[in-house]
């Protein structure tokens, strides 16, 4: 096995412990901002709303499958919603995506993840982060900056952005000019099959299945045998140290 010259990671559950997301929690974080709201609405009024506007699109419904190709932004969820209760906020932007984000759900560094990128770091090997995820790239580099403050990825790319979630291959061609390299010099690791396993592989580049931050068992659909699965980083550093130059 050769050693890459580059790893790209995918954030959640892979760089980010973000196991449990409360909408709701999110929306009242969201109405502290309010500077006008001539309805009174509440939290639970604009949760009822998101949900029929997230039916609506195809969106994430809790409890049912979730498999869309294009991603749908957040903020232009909450235009949407805001807008068609009157409620004007004090943010927008970025700031908007955070208060809702952060609200909703807290985040914590994945073990071993920050000890593994200064590893990278002092191998000589970069980095860089692709996500499925509807905020804002902004959002996400602030997220990240929070739980590991000593990154070095080269870049951030997000479905947000870019439009089209993985397994599709836009974002990963796009990774593949930001970097300069040919795709089998560069591994991607994230921790769901069908998005980080055939993603990376549409475009040639190695894939690397991440279990460790699964609070449950693996899925089934996940557990491939025709792919380099791992369960901590340190595993994976130990894999690299081996490999050839």
């Amino acid at each position: 096995m050769k050693k890459p010259k580059m790893i790209l990671f995918d954030y959640g559950q892979t760089l980010a412990d973000e196991s449990a997301f409360d909408a709701r929690k999110g929306l009242e974080a969201v109405m502290r901002y309010a500077v006008s709201n001539p309805h009174g609405v509440t939290a639970l009024d604009l949760r009822e709303k998101q949900l029929a506007i997230n039916e609506e699109l195809g969106r994430y419904i809790p409890g049912k499958p979730y498999t869309p190709s294009i991603e749908v932004p957040t903020a232009g969820v909450f235009a949407l919603l805001l807008d068609n209760f009157g409620v004007k906020l004090s943010i927008s932007g970025k700031d908007l995506d955070l208060a809702y984000w952060d609200g909703a759900m807290p985040v914590t560094a994945v073990p071993g993840i920050a000890e593994f990128l200064e590893y990278l770091e002092k191998a000589g090997i970069r980095s860089g982060v692709i996500s499925n995820i509807s905020y804002c790239e902004e959002a996400v580099r602030e997220r990240i900056a929070r739980i590991l403050p000593k990154n070095r990825f080269e870049f951030v790319l997000t479905s947000c952005r870019y439009l089209f979630r993985k397994p599709k291959k836009y974002m990963f061609e796009t990774a593949l000019e930001l970097a300069g390299l040919p795709a089998d010099e560069i591994w991607y690791c994230g921790d769901r099959y069908e998005p980080d396993v055939l993603g990376p592989r549409t475009v040639g580049m190695m894939p690397v299945l991440y279990q460790g931050a699964l609070k449950a068992p693996p899925r089934e659909e996940d557990l491939a045998e025709d792919v380099l699965q791992i369960k901590s980083w340190d595993a994976l550093r130990a894999i690299l140290e081996e490999a050839e130059e």
